[in-house]
């Protein structure tokens, strides 16, 4: 057996799950939340499980599924930057501003917002790789934009 990397796959690297809140107080009257969620990965039937669900509870041979925080990425997108400048904008900043600061240098609309998403895309399927490599889990990847993504961002 092989696990697919696939895109749906790289969703759970971001450990959580949507969640609809129904409350008067919004202005739609609901809003999404977004929960942290930990997965499990079933070394038998190579699924997915929440950590805490039933599901999980039944299991006898599960591993811990990886999960990249945003911030994780967004460090690593400024450390592959050889760039001097931008690099000493956030050599120095304290961790609390890292986040407003660097959407603040990123999320122009155009390019650099997407050259970073190519990284975030590149690097969470990465961690999967690695994590199948130092589980001895077997893997493959057919899927072309995938195989793009991992080829550009190595370059």
């Amino acid at each position: 057996m092989q696990l697919e990397i696939t895109k749906e796959l790289l969703k759970y690297t971001f450990g959580y799950t949507p969640q609809l809140d129904v409350n008067e107080k919004y202005p739609l009257g609901m809003k999404v939340i977004y929960m942290p969620t930990a997965y499990l990965f079933d070394t038998d039937t190579y699924l997915l499980f929440v950590k805490d669900s039933d599901e999980a509870g039944y299991l006898t041979d599960t591993i811990p599924f990886p999960i990249v925080k945003q911030h994780e990425a967004m460090h690593a997108y400024v450390d592959s930057i050889n760039n001097k400048r931008i690099t000493n904008i956030f050599k120095h900043l304290p961790e609390e501003d890292f986040g407003i600061v660097f959407w603040g240098v990123f999320d122009d609309g155009g390019e650099n917002f997407r050259a970073y998403h190519r990284f975030e895309d590149s690097y969470r399927y990465s961690a999967i790789i690695k994590w199948c490599d130092n589980n001895n889990i077997p893997y493959y990847i057919k899927n072309s934009d995938i195989l793009q993504v991992l080829q550009n961002c190595q370059n």
